[in-house]
């Protein structure tokens, strides 16, 4: 389980979307990168439509509150554990220990792409409206 420290510019809970909800006036919604969300999960074992961070631009501080393993996608980002001076780069697997705090520092310059998405093992457990848990923000509801 990981404790968000501060949330950063624009992180918020993102899955395969609601593609079904057109009907009944509600965008998809759902990650801006499906590719990246994919990878995330897969990494992990997970579905890959499975709920995930999304994370824009200049990320968030996290801090594990057991030992776990993230899957990291997407955009570099400037992920690092600062009490293990270790950089986590995307498109892997990584060990967080208890206590342990993940911290974005921001998109480089060189970096294309403006997005990382960092699953949990099993994914994030949260409310579902309209069969997912993607935020969307216009209406106010999701992750």
């Amino acid at each position: 389980m990981l404790e968000i420290l501060n949330p950063g510019l624009l992180t918020t809970i993102q899955d395969a979307g609601r593609p079904d909800a057109a009907p009944l006036g509600v965008p998809a919604a759902g990650a801006c990168d499906r590719r990246s969300l994919g990878i995330a999960n897969a990494l992990l074992g997970n579905d890959p439509g499975a709920a995930a961070l999304e994370i824009t631009a200049s990320g968030p501080e996290l801090r594990a509150l057991d030992t776990c393993v993230i899957g990291l996608a997407g955009a570099e980002l400037g992920a690092w554990v600062p009490e293990e001076g270790r950089a986590l780069r995307p498109g892997a697997a990584h060990l967080i220990r208890s206590g342990a705090r993940v911290v974005f520092g921001g998109r480089s310059p060189r970096s294309g792409g403006a997005r990382a998405y960092l699953a949990l093992a099993g994914g994030i457990a949260t409310t579902r409206v309209l069969g997912s848990a993607a935020t969307y923000l216009p209406a106010g509801f999701g992750g």
